[in-house]
């Protein structure tokens, strides 16, 4: 809406539900579900299930309540302000549990105890942010200085005594708080000053925040640990967020009137990553993990950027950009510490950085698209980028260290075409856009053995077996570990 020549505001409200499902039988209680004895394998640790059912009933949803308000105003030849907020209420339900069984022990009958097997929530963290800006452009420079808020409500509860959680050994009146909402303020700075008619040199500082992935807050919503040793993970609904500082400098040329270059340097520092922290009970061996903020990591690296706007003359257009960069910090999983303690015997945890699991060091985005305006267009996508860190684990050594190999470079590239055509004053858009145009099987997961999705050494210490089930080589072939193969889509819009 406008206010007047200078200043204009929207408003806007949304409404967004997402309902995922995922069971055999709706009833988690339906007796056509399976004894879950029929599950196990045979004594052979490499032979396929032959029987039995899914027990997993799994449903979950996600309704989101928001509003969002911005406003600009050029206020005066050298300022422009912005300012908004946005406002989201969320309700998160989930139900998780195994679904119930009833099978013989000793010539009797038994049900699942459903305070293990079931997980069940309903929660509603909230969100709020308020921002604000200011664009001073000066002769000599333009200045982008702002503020963010943001404040988290994950509206949950967590346990007074850590080593009670769940309240069964004291059963205190008042066993759980109520969480603390949590609150940054964030400066940003960008900085942008010619050095030449079309070169300009750019460098930003900002601080930022980030809301803990919700699986994280409300896993293990009753607090149960399971006995006889560590066999629990528990989430924490008083987790801060994730905080990163930025900082980035870049030089920015034009080449041509349609041609430019740029090269930024960045460097990133996350403070409050997701680690688990384990708890001993007061039941004598019982033990549980626990999500807490512990870890912390650094990203750095340099990006070039080479782009081609299309002109009337050849309709091309052209992107090409190179990144390097190197992501290090203590821990890569929030689960690290956790599976470290359940190893028989437990391992210890990195007193050193090392490569986090989205550390991919060489990344290349190539595209090429000509666009005959109106009637056709081509376009060719290409990403290429070398293998992301995996952690071996060789029989024959005792010592691995995280992160310390890679997997295969991995490529794909994308073909997209359209022709449009209008037929009595309504267009048609005929479209063909071909996924994976070369078939590429890249190796997204990789035996930890050989580093390959193809090959594993379990072959050459574990004898073939028979095949009234499966082979060996069978139970070792994992078309999972690849990429999606080769996609074709072929539509039609139509527009008035």
């Amino acid at each position: 809406h406008m206010i007047s020549s200078k200043t204009f505001y929207t408003l806007k409200f949304s409404y967004s539900s997402m309902t995922f499902k995922s069971y055999l039988y709706k009833n988690p209680d339906d007796p056509r579900y399976v004894n879950p004895e029929l599950l196990r394998n045979r004594e052979d640790s490499f032979s396929f299930l032959t029987g039995g059912t899914n027990m997993t009933n799994f449903v979950r949803s996600s309704d989101v309540n928001s509003i969002k308000f911005d406003i600009t105003s050029q206020a005066t030849k050298i300022h422009q302000i912005k300012s908004g907020f946005e406002y989201k209420y969320n309700t998160l339900y989930l139900n998780s549990r195994i679904a119930g069984y009833r099978g013989k022990i000793g010539g009797g009958l038994f049900s699942a105890d459903a305070f293990f097997n079931s997980g069940e929530y309903e929660n509603h963290p909230v969100v709020f942010s308020y921002y604000a800006q200011d664009k001073i452009e000066l002769p000599s420079m333009t200045l982008n200085i702002g503020m963010r808020y943001d404040y988290f409500n994950s509206n949950g509860l967590i346990p007074v005594d850590l080593r009670d959680p769940d309240n069964s050994y004291n059963s205190r009146k008042h066993a759980f708080l109520k969480t603390k909402p949590k609150k940054q303020v964030s400066p940003r700075i960008g900085i942008a000053f010619p050095i030449s008619v079309t070169g300009v040199i750019h460098t930003s500082y900002g601080h930022f925040f980030q809301i803990p992935p919700y699986e994280y807050l409300y896993v293990n919503p009753k607090f149960a640990v399971a006995p006889g040793g560590l066999n629990t993970l528990m989430g924490n609904a008083d987790l801060n967020s994730q905080s990163t500082v930025i900082y980035e400098v870049g030089y920015q040329q034009a080449l041509l009137e349609d041609f430019g270059i740029d090269v930024t340097g960045f460097y990133k520092d996350a403070r409050n990553l997701l680690g688990t922290r384990i708890y001993e009970t007061y039941v004598l061996g019982d033990r549980y993990a626990r999500y807490i903020n512990r870890d912390y990591g650094n990203i750095r690296g340099v990006t070039l950027s080479i782009k081609k706007r299309p002109t009337k003359a050849d309709h091309i257009a052209f992107s090409f950009d190179y990144t390097y960069q190197v992501a290090e910090g203590n821990a890569s999983d929030p689960n690290h510490q956790f599976y470290n303690q359940q190893a028989d015997p437990p391992k210890k945890s990195n007193i050193q950085v090392v490569p986090l699991n989205w550390d991919q060091r060489h990344t290349v985005n190539l595209s090429i698209s000509y666009y005959d305006p109106g009637t056709i267009g081509v376009s060719l996508i290409g990403r290429f980028h070398s293998g992301l860190p995996y952690t071996p684990n060789i029989q024959s050594e005792e010592t691995t260290f995280e992160n310390s190999g890679r997997k295969p470079f991995n490529y794909t590239v994308d073909l997209r075409l359209f022709k449009n055509i209008r037929i009595f004053n309504i267009r048609y858009r005929l479209f063909v856009n071909i996924y994976n145009l070369f078939d590429r099987r890249n190796e997204i997961m990789v035996y930890q053995d050989t580093g390959r999705a193809g090959y594993s050494l379990i072959s050459h210490y574990v004898p073939e077996r028979r095949a009234d089930v499966n082979t060996l080589s069978e139970w070792l072939r994992r078309p999972d570990f690849y990429s999606e193969p080769r996609k074709i889509l072929i539509g039609l819009d139509v527009g008035l």
